[in-house]
């Protein structure tokens, strides 16, 4: 809570603004690692191709290993917040401090950005905004 309120006090200084935005399908852009994990495959995460769906005709409740993380895994939000942070860090921001995790800096661009679970909140320079959101995607 601290944390988003900095990044709306620091886009109130004179020539600043923020932005917000989610992650689209955070969890899954992750890969889940550890103990493999084994699903029944929704109906709807069947193949669409007639052929393909043809070997799977006889098949009552297909398991398949999950290779992603999905929401409801216990380790998902790890393994999320593990591909996040790398993502972020690759992109030139710097954690702020230990005593905050999930707060970066980006010191070319003097941006702000703060991330929560997969809330992004990010403030700075107006015209850098832009530039910052293009090196997170």
């Amino acid at each position: 809570m601290e944390a988003a309120k900095s990044v709306d006090a620091f886009s109130c200084l004179p020539g600043h603004s923020g932005q917000q935005a989610d992650a689209e399908q955070a969890y899954v852009q992750a890969e889940l690692k550890g103990p493999p994990t084994y699903i029944v495959l929704p109906e709807e995460g069947l193949p669409k191709d007639p052929d393909l769906l043809a070997k799977w005709k006889n098949i009552d409740q297909p398991v398949v290993r999950m290779k992603q993380a999905l929401y409801g895994h216990p380790d998902s939000g790890t393994f999320w917040e593990k591909h996040c942070d790398e993502r972020v860090l690759n992109a030139g921001f710097t954690p702020i401090s230990e005593e905050w995790p999930s707060c970066y800096y980006h010191k070319e661009l003097e941006l702000f950005l703060v991330i929560y679970v997969d809330d992004f909140k990010m403030s700075g320079p107006t015209k850098n905004l832009k530039k910052g959101c293009c090196l997170l995607y």
